[in-house]
């Protein structure tokens, strides 16, 4: 069996997570074990739509705070608005 390499790394929203894990049942017709947990872990949490999460982060983008990183802008555009 070949060994996957990594071409890139990156982080990724949950919304983003939520929104590829829903592409691949679409084209799968069915999730496995681990991704049908994860679907329901990200269907108990995230209450923002794509667009919303898109529009939370490029504002918090926009701030250009130096010390903000793209982990953590990920962080805060779930956090800013979960607590709202």
């Amino acid at each position: 069996m070949n060994k996957p390499q990594i071409i890139q790394e990156h982080a990724i929203s949950l919304v983003e997570v939520k929104d590829e894990l829903a592409k691949i049942k679409k084209r799968d017709g069915e999730l496995n074990f681990r991704a049908n947990k994860t679907e329901d872990y990200l269907n108990t949490i995230v209450k923002i739509s794509p667009k919303k999460a898109k529009d939370l982060y490029k504002a918090l983008e926009d701030l250009q705070i130096p010390r903000l990183k793209d982990m953590m802008l990920l962080l805060n555009t779930f956090n800013s608005y979960h607590f709202l």
